[in-house]
Order: C-alpha cells, then structure tokens, then sequence
C-alpha cells in the first residue's frame, strides 16, 4: 500500500483530483467519500461543463476504485454541504 495522501477537499465547483492530490494522470485510485453529503465523479481530460450531471454518485462514507489509464478525474460536491473532503490513495 502507498503512503497516505492528505484528504482533498471538494467544492461546489469541478475539481481535478489528480492535481489536488499531487497524483499523476491515469494512475489507478481508490476515492472515498468521508463527507456526509454526495459527491459526483466524472471521468474526464478536462473539467465537465459546470451544470453537468453525468459521472458517478459517490455516497457518503462510500468508496470507488478508478481504473488506471483514465484521461483525468474531477469531482464536485452535489450534497447540501458547500465542500466534502474526500480520500485518494494509490491503488
């Protein structure tokens, strides 16, 4: 197992992961969700449009694994909560 990553604090705008948790592109990540509020994922090279809806719920307490070789990872906080911290550790 990797060493731990500091959590990474989503907002109520798109956020690319892998640059807010210093990890390179395409890098396979397991993403948990330690807020109480829903976080959207989405796999993509650049940030989705901002009233975009598509990706992954990620629910509270939950985690995903996100496979190696994807283009890019961004995230938004879609909970009643402004920001959401998440967990990104190497896989």
């Amino acid at each position: 197992m990797a060493n731990t990553i500091d959590d990474v604090v989503i907002g109520n705008t798109w956020a690319n992961v892998y640059s807010l948790s210093s990890v390179a592109v395409g890098t396979s990540v397991q993403v948990q969700n330690k807020g109480n509020g829903y976080i959207l994922l989405a796999i993509s090279a650049s940030a989705p449009a901002s009233v975009s809806v598509k990706g992954y719920v990620l629910e509270p307490f939950k985690a995903c694994l996100v496979d190696a070789g994807e283009s890019g990872l961004w995230a938004i906080s879609t909970g009643t909560s402004s920001t959401s911290p998440i967990n990104v550790q190497v896989a």
